[in-house]
């Protein structure tokens, strides 16, 4: 029963849902602005980018039988942070040219996030999974107000699921969690001075 619960919880709070919704919640709800996107444009643009792009690779192979769909198998990482790249480093890009500052931030810090992620794998196992909830919980938090904080209490239930299913030690689920929230950080506080 406890497997079961930490499988429902680390789909729910996978890293293309946790996107969608962020670029959901920043699409409608962004004090910054969008530049020249309207909101809806910005929600059909972000999500296959940001959110769909980064993981089909993932989805392919995970249809042909390759991986599972978490890529359990640390030594078969690596490779699949590359459409990812592509994809985050194209994301920032396409924002950056319709002015949209706050996904243009957001692409960044997924693009950062993800090379600082590739180099720990290497050596590592790190957890994706926390990474990709506190680093979009930062962007909410420091974009849109404090209240957003509260959802890093969702890290909690994930932590538990990532090392319930045996995919991660808490050592590494901590270190997911730092990688995202710190990167996120630094670029949502440094890259903002910069661009006002």
């Amino acid at each position: 029963m406890s497997k079961r619960a930490a499988k429902v919880i680390s789909n729910v709070l996978s890293l293309p849902l946790v996107a969608t919704s962020v670029i959901l919640v920043f699409s409608f709800f962004s004090r910054e602005g969008l530049g020249s996107l309207t909101p809806l444009t910005a929600a059909l643009l972000g999500i296959p980018i940001l959110a769909v792009a980064p993981i089909a690779m993932v989805l392919y192979f995970f249809r042909k039988g390759y991986v599972d769909l978490h890529v359990s198998k640390g030594e078969r990482r690596p490779v699949f942070f590359v459409p990812a790249l592509a994809a985050y480093s194209s994301a920032a890009l396409v924002f950056l040219l319709f002015r949209c500052r706050i996904f243009y931030l957001l692409s960044v810090s997924y693009l950062l996030i993800s090379l600082m992620i590739l180099v720990i794998t290497v050596f590592w196992k790190v957890s994706i999974h926390m990474a990709g909830l506190t680093g979009p919980v930062t962007a909410l938090a420091l974009a849109l107000g404090s209240n957003y904080v509260l959802l890093y209490l969702l890290a909690l239930p994930l932590g538990w699921a990532r090392t319930e299913l045996e995919a991660h030690t808490v050592p590494q689920v901590v270190l997911g969690a730092a990688v995202g929230a710190g990167i996120t950080a630094l670029v949502f506080i440094g890259m903002a001075q910069v661009l006002t």
